[in-house]
């Protein structure tokens, strides 16, 4: 038997629970992502440059034409064909060894914050998602005026956002919060041009150009920011879908609220929580 094959074995029978959790992640909506033949793996996060991340992991791949083929919304192949196949077991099992290597993206909780109360207003039609919101609300964001920043930043102060919906959770994977993993590099969404491509070579993995993989139908487009201040102001869907500029949202209260919500995010990404 090779030492490697047995010191693996050693790990894995004297760490059944540390094992376990790491197979657990792998069955959570936002799972791990392996380049299991080179021992690394992603985590990602909805509303934080998800769609480019995916991307690039598939490019990595070589299936990113196939998957793209497969669907028009990335994450349909990601759900129904990567998840599914043995490749991606493969990465479980060598994640469960403590051989992976993780690589993090990340986005300004500020910004994503904004980015997920609009999800929630843009999203129509989708009574499962809305429902926990209305509740809050005590009242239907579609069949009234919308909602405003302010309400949704209170709701999220209510829900515990390790557990909550993916589009408004927190970064911070359970795997990070628990210490069961050290991620080695993190990609900043603000920076993903210049921090991908130190990461790529530094893995010695594929360049990749941005602009070819960050378009994505969730996008939002936004006006200059400084206009006015719009975090009371009730948003729903429009034709236009034109939204101001994140920061146009806070006030020095809703300043303080998202940076105690994502206290985890700010302290473990490095992100300042001034404005």
């Amino acid at each position: 038997m090779k030492v490697i094959t047995f010191l693996d074995r050693q790990w894995m029978r004297y760490n059944p629970q540390k094992r376990a959790r790491l197979h657990e992640s792998a069955q959570i909506p936002t799972h791990p992502l392996f380049l299991e033949n080179q021992d690394i793996a992603l985590l990602w996060s909805a509303k934080s440059g998800c769609t480019l991340a995916v991307k690039w992991f598939f490019l990595q791949r070589n299936e990113l034409d196939k998957a793209q083929d497969y669907s028009s919304w990335i994450h349909d192949y990601r759900i129904d064909v990567y998840r599914k196949s043995a490749e991606f077991e493969a990465g479980v099992h060598r994640a469960e060894y403590g051989k992976m290597r993780y690589i993090r993206f990340v986005r300004n909780p500020f910004s994503r914050a904004v980015s997920s109360y609009l999800h929630m207003v843009r999203t129509v039609g989708d009574d499962a998602f809305h429902q926990p919101f209305n509740t809050f609300l005590g009242r239907d964001i579609e069949k009234s005026a919308g909602a405003t920043f302010r309400e949704f930043v209170d709701f999220l102060s209510q829900v515990d956002v390790s557990q909550c919906d993916i589009h408004y959770r927190q970064q911070a994977h359970a795997l990070e919060v628990d210490n069961l993993i050290d991620v080695d590099h993190v990609v900043h969404l603000e920076d993903v041009d210049n921090e991908l491509q130190s990461v790529t070579k530094y893995y010695g993995l594929k360049p990749a150009s941005i602009d070819s993989l960050s378009s994505s139908s969730h996008n939002t487009t936004r006006s200059a920011s400084g206009i006015s201040f719009v975090g009371d102001t009730p948003h729903v869907r429009t034709d236009a879908d034109v939204y101001p500029d994140y920061r146009d949202f806070y006030d020095f209260d809703l300043v303080g609220s998202v940076a105690n919500i994502y206290a985890q995010d700010f302290d473990r990404y490095g992100y300042s929580t001034r404005l």
